[in-house]
């Protein structure tokens, strides 16, 4: 997979120099290409953004300075990704969808946000345009969206995590959360592992982890079963 990520900070996105998606990279599974906007900024200050027609507070990306910057990197069978509050609400089956998809390209903005005119042009020419929130709040920026969006999806490419078996036993397969799970010492500040968890009976542990996850998610994403 290959994906290029443009944004205002570069220096952001430091962490994927760091565990599983840097082996991905190291490996070959994925190649990742940090572009700073400001390298196709207007002016002598590399000015990226502008005030809002119709008045309002903050600045807008403009769209020719983020033309240049997608049109620098994205083909015809690209994928354009714009993390935004006012997006669709990002979900593990999106994970699965762009974990699948040969190139991402992820642009982000700070501030107010970005010009529509973005998405309209490149929808325009027939390009993928994906418009993602990570959920009901607001941020300083788009950065820490794109790289938890970035991070779900590449867990997903074969090869990338050691054990595949663990993908299908976390939160969210068929709609439920992942069970509650124990570790050494059994006994801890007299807490006590279950009793089912450590007698060896490989069935009853399945259907305890399956009636585990049922409750889990009843108690805390009721949507989820609704």
């Amino acid at each position: 997979m290959k994906i290029d990520i443009i944004t205002y900070l570069p220096a952001y996105f430091k962490p994927l120099e760091l565990s599983l998606i840097a082996k991905a990279f190291k490996n070959k599974i994925i190649d990742i290409n940090v572009i700073d906007l400001h390298d196709f900024g207007i002016g002598i200050h590399k000015s990226v953004d502008d005030t809002p027609y119709g008045g309002g507070s903050g600045m807008i990306l403009r769209p020719d300075v983020a033309q240049k910057a997608i049109d620098s990197v994205i083909k015809p069978d690209s994928v354009l990704i714009i993390p935004t509050a006012r997006g669709y609400q990002y979900k593990q089956t999106d994970a699965k969808k762009l974990s699948k998809i040969k190139h991402l390209v992820f642009l982000n903005s700070r501030f107010e946000g970005y010009d529509e005119r973005i998405v309209d042009y490149y929808a325009k020419a027939n390009h993928e345009v994906l418009q993602y929130s990570i959920g009901d709040y607001i941020l300083f920026g788009s950065e820490v969206a794109t790289l938890v969006i970035l991070e779900s999806a590449v867990r997903l490419i074969p090869g990338v995590l050691g054990n595949s078996e663990s993908l299908t036993e976390e939160s969210l397969v068929e709609n439920l959360l992942e069970y509650d799970s124990y570790t050494r010492p059994r006994v801890w500040q007299n807490l006590v592992v279950p009793e089912v968890l450590v007698n060896g009976n490989h069935k009853k542990i399945v259907q305890y982890r399956k009636d585990n996850s049922i409750c889990r998610t009843k108690k805390f994403r009721p949507d989820l079963t609704s």
